[in-house]
């Protein structure tokens, strides 16, 4: 390769880890997510506090490498009878892994408490299971960055996500349910175990150490192929 062309390429790499420095936050942003096929179904009545009804949703696992997280959405199987509005509703907290459920509360300053909460219709209720999608919910102050600390002081990235009310105990989260498909040969019923399924997503944004690595391993990977196309041409 000639000078002209040594010098274009450094000044490619100059230009490229530059702007991945430069890029706005919002160019920068990820979505990840953890899916976690069968929930657990665990539902813990608070008694040390008195009141209130904790429901674990399940653990959801992240890879390490991002900072700021922004925001958050959840959508899962909710079985939440009767008419719940109000401040009691269950509201989303979300702790280390392994966190005890003695210290699942609100307000707790060892989980972050979040906004959202679960609502039933006012009249009735919903006396079923029903699957709930929230929109995208901002973090409230430090919270960003505090899930960011139970996700990076986890080796797996593990974080546990729970709802819990303190005077609504009529809340559950089911690991499945179980539906009749039909009647077999012999007119027995054909039963099918259909398992409930959460995700948790995040809005993050990339290291800016994995952003620069990513940058070179895409210009070694330019690099590479202009030099062996450069090899060719000189065999022939």
């Amino acid at each position: 390769m000639n000078l002209k062309h040594n010098s274009t390429l450094l000044l490619s790499v100059i230009l490229l880890v530059f702007s991945c420095f430069c890029l706005a936050p919002s160019a920068q942003s990820a979505i990840i997510s953890s899916t976690i096929p069968f929930q657990s179904g665990e539902r813990f009545i608070n008694v040390p506090l008195g009141s209130g009804v904790g429901a674990k949703v399940g653990t959801f696992s992240y890879s390490h490498g991002f900072h700021d997280y922004q925001s958050f959405r959840f959508r899962g199987w909710v079985d939440l009878a009767g008419g719940v509005v109000s401040s009691s509703s269950p509201r989303l907290l979300i702790a280390p892994h392994g966190t005890s459920v003695l210290d699942i509360s609100i307000g707790n300053p060892t989980v972050v408490t979040t906004s959202l909460a679960i609502h039933n219709i006012p009249v009735g209720g919903s006396n079923s299971v029903d699957e709930r999608q929230s929109l995208w919910v901002p973090f409230a102050a430090n919270d960003g960055a505090r899930v960011e600390g139970f996700i990076n002081n986890d080796p797996l990235g593990r974080i546990d996500v729970w709802f819990f009310s303190d005077t609504e105990t009529d809340l559950w989260f089911p690991h499945s349910t179980v539906t009749n498909t039909g009647v077999d040969a012999n007119f027995n019923p054909i039963l099918v175990e259909v398992p409930y399924s959460a995700t948790f997503e995040l809005i993050t944004v990339p290291e800016p150490s994995a952003i620069v690595g990513f940058a070179l391993l895409f210009l070694s990977l330019i690099f590479l192929r202009r030099f062996c196309k450069s090899q060719r041409s000189c065999a022939l």
